[in-house]
């Protein structure tokens, strides 16, 4: 997001710049200043919008993926919440599992102790 914040600031500034440029160009003669031909305005105008879209579209684009990785790491994020709970009743089950089958060993030797 950080890159894309720098090509839009940058895109900015040259659009600043160059707006003023086309804006402000005039060529000399002796009666004095001339302003650009209205046509060529118009142009740059065509232009830089059709730039501006290209961007907006880019940038549209960019949030999408945004949120789709965003999205994804959402599911994984409580993909690995389950697995760690499942992991706890595993390990809660085996150490059960383990105190019940020493339980069932006592009797089994002490009765073969008895006789």
């Amino acid at each position: 997001m950080m890159e894309l914040n720098t090509k839009i600031r940058r895109f900015q500034e040259t659009t600043a710049s160059t707006l003023h440029k086309e804006c402000c160009i005039a060529t000399s003669s002796d009666d004095g200043n001339k302003l650009v031909n209205e046509n060529d305005a118009q142009v740059a105008l065509r232009t830089l919008e059709d730039q501006l879209a290209h961007i907006i579209s880019q940038t549209n684009m960019e949030e999408q993926e945004y949120e789709a990785e965003r999205n994804l790491h959402k599911q994984l994020q409580q993909e690995l919440i389950n697995i760690e709970r499942n992991v706890t009743l595993m390990e809660a089950i085996m150490k059960e599992t383990k105190e019940l089958q020493e339980l069932t060993r006592y009797p089994c030797q002490n009765h073969i102790a008895c006789c």
